[in-house]
């Protein structure tokens, strides 16, 4: 019987094992009920649906293997990790931009606080108003340094790398700049497992161009949870580890399937974009719902107006304020960027508040 070479068909196990090994000391990692449902939901999965993959036979001994591995890996990170503190929130580079926040002159009071949360996750000085504001409307994922905002970071990357060329070497060039920047800005931003996720994410998507090889993304998600969970089995009790997975899993699952209702015609559509936002909104909405209703017991009622509007507002005051931070460290500080930045910022809090208030 020969062995299935597809990520996929070893990664399913691998998590599986790593959920109930985790489950096994509830009390030593304070894990929740979801992480159980997912282990008890995972296990027939692991056995049954993965048995044929893509007309390739999984051999049941591998997949024991492999589902026996997860256990181990995570009853021996419980063990081994009890009396070790967390060391991973660096927080020097984080303040050092803050600092350089403080200092540039934004019109409105909310404007530099709001940046600080949006780059770098300190929301100490956004007042709780602002807060409930992001929370009532939906947006509460916006101000939590998670995926979303490591892929806005890697899309700006990916731009300004551009100038370095298009040839093999200056391809492979940028790469390595783009991953050595974000593990950067992971580590200095404190390792959440949703930003982890999302730059495993971007490690083996940028390896797969620096080796010409194609990344699928089904293999990509297998990939980075087996990945992950090998590294530190205890983020599977994580909400972010399980927002953040479930959401790109009805990425690429239901997304591809609502946005071909609307097909592409090879011209901009202004409503064709609008479908696509709104069909990737409610992919990630489908499998997080349940999550954040049983951490939150709460659903936003006007979560496809509220993305809509928020996400290309979010990617615009990052991209400007990640400018005017930049300028305003050589000692540059065009008061007509700020302006921009800070009109932005105001034009998200108002509508936002607008939705919080319907």
């Amino acid at each position: 019987m020969a062995v299935a070479r597809d990520i996929r068909g070893v990664g399913l196990p691998f998590v599986t094992g790593t959920a109930l090994g985790v489950v096994i000391f509830p009390r030593l990692l304070h894990l929740n009920a979801a992480a159980s449902i997912l282990a008890a939901f995972l296990v027939p999965i692991s056995f049954l649906a993965f048995q044929h993959h893509n007309g390739k036979k999984i051999s049941l001994f591998a997949t024991i293997i492999f589902f026996l591995a997860g256990i181990f890996c995570s009853l021996n990170s419980s063990f081994c990790s009890m009396n070790i503190p967390d060391s991973s929130n660096s927080n020097a580079a984080m303040a050092a931009i803050g600092s350089i926040v403080d200092k540039i002159p934004y019109p409105s009071g909310t404007s530099a606080p709001l940046v600080k949360a949006l780059l770098t996750g300190d929301r100490s000085a956004l007042p709780e108003e602002i807060v409930s504001i992001f929370r009532k409307s939906g947006a509460a994922h916006v101000l939590a340094l998670s995926g979303l905002h490591l892929g806005m970071i890697y899309i700006i990357l990916m731009k300004l790398t551009m100038p370095l060329g298009l040839f093999r070497k200056a391809r492979g060039a940028r790469s390595i700049l783009i991953i050595l920047i974000c593990s950067l800005y992971v580590k200095a931003t404190g390792a959440s497992p949703s930003l982890v996720r999302a730059f495993i994410f971007i490690l083996l998507n940028e390896s797969a161009k620096i080796l010409e090889r194609k990344a699928r993304p089904k293999n990509l998600l297998a990939a980075a949870a087996t990945i992950q969970l090998a590294i530190k089995p205890s983020s599977i009790a994580a909400i972010s580890f399980q927002l953040s997975y479930s959401a790109i899993l009805g990425i690429f699952l239901i997304f591809p399937i609502l946005r071909s209702f609307y097909p592409s015609s090879g011209k901009k559509n202004p409503f064709r974009w609008i479908w696509e936002s709104a069909s990737l909104s409610t992919s990630c909405q489908v499998f997080t719902a349940p999550l954040a209703w049983h951490y939150f017991q709460s659903f936003p009622k006007y979560f496809l107006l509220t993305n809509l509007i928020a996400l290309p507002l979010t990617s615009a005051i990052m991209v400007l304020s990640i400018a005017t931070i930049a300028l305003a460290a050589l000692g540059i500080c065009p008061i007509l960027l700020v302006q921009a930045n800070d009109k932005a910022i105001q034009a998200i809090i108002y509508c936002l508040t607008v939705i919080s208030e319907m």
